[in-house]
């Protein structure tokens, strides 16, 4: 996705009147479109794809 398109995706889902839930990989990115969303950090693990430390959250 482009930066474009995640901050389009964002947008989407603070208009959602309810609950939404996402996961996925910590990042700046977003850290930053979801500063004011409750989240849930997994512990930091070797990921053998990018062969870097990541860390999941819910």
């Amino acid at each position: 996705m482009t930066d474009a398109e995640h901050i389009e995706l964002a947008d989407l889902r603070r208009g959602i009147k309810g609950r939404a839930a996402r996961s996925g990989y910590r990042s700046p990115r977003y850290d930053s479109l979801y500063a004011d969303w409750q989240r849930a950090d997994g512990p930091v693990k070797n990921c053998h794809s990018v062969r870097q430390p990541r860390q999941e959250f819910l």
